[in-house]
């Protein structure tokens, strides 16, 4: 109940200055329709950091509103399934960076029920940040997206620290541009 009065009143509130320059370029009607989108965001305790930067990479882009509206609503989407994907292994709290971490690893296709198995690999031992970081940047180096989990999730069977799980993503790199020589 609580949440919903709080939704409600951000609701109410003038936009920070933050978001105001951010959505200054926007016709009234998305700009409203996005107050509402970050008020629910905000009611379901999901982070919003990744939706404004889909708001200002649109608005610096020149995108159409409605495609920055869908892909905003699109990252609320992949936020809420992050957070519910690792709440269902069994953690009682989220921490918010963990939450946009696992959008990340959903953004890069990777399926809920895939991040749900490798946060179960680490369940309730430690925070999934490094792991979800490992992935993401390793899918970005162009490892394939079930290589970079199946990795990091072997990684995390085995009791890997943070500092290994890091230096996993140089001993892909260098192997990865040895197969390209």
């Amino acid at each position: 109940m609580r949440r919903i009065i709080l939704a409600l009143a951000l609701l109410q509130l003038p936009i920070s200055l933050q978001a105001q320059g951010v959505m200054d370029g926007l016709s009234p009607g998305t700009r409203s329709q996005l107050k509402k989108m970050f008020a629910m965001a905000t009611a379901k305790d999901l982070p919003t950091d990744l939706m404004w930067k889909q708001v200002a990479e649109g608005q610096s882009k020149g995108v159409a509103e409605g495609q920055i509206l869908a892909e905003t609503s699109r990252m609320m989407g992949q936020l809420e399934a992050a957070r519910s994907a690792l709440l269902r292994v069994g953690r009682k709290e989220v921490p918010d960076q963990d939450v946009s971490l696992g959008a990340c690893v959903l953004s890069r296709g990777a399926t809920p029920e895939q991040l749900e198995t490798m946060a179960g690999k680490a369940a309730g031992r430690r925070p999934l940040a490094v792991a979800l970081k490992v992935v993401t940047t390793l899918v970005d180096q162009g490892l394939p997206l079930d290589h970079a989990l199946q990795q990091v999730g072997a990684r995390l069977d085995a009791g890997a620290t943070d500092e290994q799980l890091l230096a996993l993503k140089n001993e892909l790199r260098l192997g990865m541009g040895r197969a390209r020589n």
